[in-house]
């Protein structure tokens, strides 16, 4: 098989990528371009969700190939680290604990997030309704931001 793709380089044959102008003179290296260059992605039919093709079969497993269910809730898992990941919004111990009041989180990022809750005035601000926001997110999905 590689004598015979070392072949094609000693051959005429110019493979031209459609979308540049860059030649190669096997199929492979043209193959290896696009895929670089041009990202070539599939579509997910599920979600949506675009993949390069060797990305596309793993992501579809976890559509297709959920073994790992879970015993307090409906959710399931491909892969046993996630499942364990997931598992922790059901355990009653949390690492995290807010002083200021009594939620505690499984995550420091949750944590901190929360933590700003408690900070005033909020950083955000609505400016027709004077309502006030924690994260740029939450003040973009606004309602009246939304409308203008």
């Amino acid at each position: 098989m590689y004598l015979r793709i070392h072949a094609q380089t000693h051959e005429n044959n110019i493979f031209s990528c459609d979308q540049c102008e860059a030649f190669y003179s096997t199929k492979k290296s043209l193959w290896q371009h696009k895929n670089r260059f041009h990202k070539l992605r599939q579509k997910c039919e599920i979600c949506g969700s675009e993949f390069r093709p060797f990305y596309y079969k793993d992501h579809m497993k976890r559509h297709l190939e959920k073994k790992f269910l879970c015993a307090h809730c409906p959710s399931s898992f491909v892969a046993k680290c996630d499942i364990k990941q997931h598992l922790e919004i059901h355990q009653k111990f949390k690492k995290f604990n807010c002083s200021k009041c009594d939620r505690g989180f499984h995550k420091k990022c949750y944590y901190q997030e929360h933590l700003l809750t408690h900070v005033n005035p909020r950083p955000f601000q609505c400016k027709k309704c004077s309502k006030d926001f924690i994260t740029s997110q939450s003040y973009i999905k606004h309602s009246c931001q939304a409308k203008t």
